[in-house]
Order: C-alpha cells, then structure tokens, then sequence
C-alpha cells in the first residue's frame, strides 16, 4: 500500500505513486507483470496501469460505463503477458485480453448456455502453456483456452477454487486448490490429486535448486515460503 518500489543497484529505494494521497486504495499494487518492452503492468482494484521506467509515466485503463471494448472491470485481480503486444487481464468479471498498441480489450465471459464459454468469471490466476493454450484459474474450476479456436476446456468445475497455476520447466502443470494441490496429465487430459487430499493450496513454485525440479507447497498446514 505504499506505491511502486524501486530498488537500485547501489541499495537505494525509489517510491513511485499513482496517486499523491498515498492512503488512496489506487495505490496499492495487488499483481505486476513485465512485458517485453520492459514495461510493468500493475493490477489494483480501481483499474490496470501501465508504468514507464523510462518516463516514470503511470496510464490507467478502468471500465467505462458503454465502453464495449475497455476494461471489464476496474477489479483486476491477475495478469500474464500474452504473445505480441497482448495481455491477458484477470478480473472479477472475466478475463480479458488486451491490445497493449490500441487499448482494446476483448472479454470473455461465462455463458451459461455455451459450454465452451469460461467456467466462471471470478478470476485468480494465469498461465501460459506449451502448446498454444491458455490455462486460466476461475472461483469454480480450471480452464484451458485453445487461442486457435478460442474455445474454453472446463476442469473440475465443481465448486473448486484454483488460487495457482504453474507449468514447470519440465513441461509438468500443476495446480492448486483448496482442496488440494492437482497435476495434469496431458496423455489423458486430465487432472488428478498429487500428495494428500483435503490440504488447501495456495503457492507453487519450482525449486531450482534441486536437479529433481521438486516443487514447493503452501497450505493451511504447511508454509514454505
């Protein structure tokens, strides 16, 4: 809640604020994500902004009400850099995708009618996978976007909650719940408990320490930070 910080190579800090009353809630950053212009993309809960290194310029992008192709919602709970000059937007009303050269954005919403359509539209997490899909963490199930036919795949949306997804470096995706931490495998195209049942997970992150690629877990029980 105290602004973009900034940590330069001689250990000084830079604060760099959206807002000047820096008790305002546009202040605090809740998910940053780096393109590949060196950009960063800051999620809040009034709107997505773009930040400049070079400029030290803040753009906002927030809903506007009629706008059909701008922000969702100003909720913006994830982010992940999609191919050229695109970004996909997590929010509280969808996903959406965004032209980061014309400031469009695509949305993506549940329908209850298409059972190609996202399986909810709370969403809590992004991750790019191998093969031209999308794998998007929703408040009830996992999905799979094919980015050729824009077709959602549903998995496990049975009121499970996915908080984390995670493609390792050996190509394994993994995902966690609260009821437990999944791991997909691709031959069958499904998803199947790994370890212990009823322990929620939160966190997943490869360890590259170790030659065997292990990956760490953050529960209700256990805290590996």
């Amino acid at each position: 809640d105290k602004g973009l910080m900034h940590k330069a190579s001689d250990n000084t800090l830079q604060t760099f604020n959206i807002d000047k009353n820096t008790s305002s809630k546009s202040t605090a950053f809740t998910f940053i994500e780096k393109d590949n212009e060196n950009k960063l993309w800051l999620a809040t809960v009034s709107g997505l902004y773009r930040f400049d290194p070079g400029s030290k310029i803040f753009t906002k992008y927030h809903h506007q009400t009629g706008g059909v192709n701008s922000l969702i919602s100003d909720t913006v709970t994830c982010l992940k850099k999609g191919g050229a000059g695109k970004l996909w937007v997590g929010t509280n009303k969808g996903l959406d995708l965004m032209d980061t050269k014309t400031g469009m954005f695509t949305h993506f919403r549940n329908n209850i009618k298409d059972t190609t359509s996202i399986s909810n539209n709370d969403i809590y997490v992004i991750e790019n996978g191998k093969n031209n899909d999308l794998w998007v963490g929703t408040h009830n199930g996992l999905n799979k976007l094919d980015e050729k036919t824009m077709h959602f795949k549903r998995y496990l949306a049975n009121n499970l909650h996915f908080h984390f997804v995670l493609n390792d470096s050996l190509g394994n995706l993994w995902a966690a719940s609260d009821i437990s931490l999944f791991k997909y495998d691709k031959n069958k195209d499904s998803l199947s408990i790994f370890g212990k049942e009823g322990i929620a997970a939160f966190w997943i992150a490869e360890d590259h320490r170790s030659e065997e690629h292990t990956s760490e877990l953050q529960s209700r029980q256990y805290l590996v930070c």
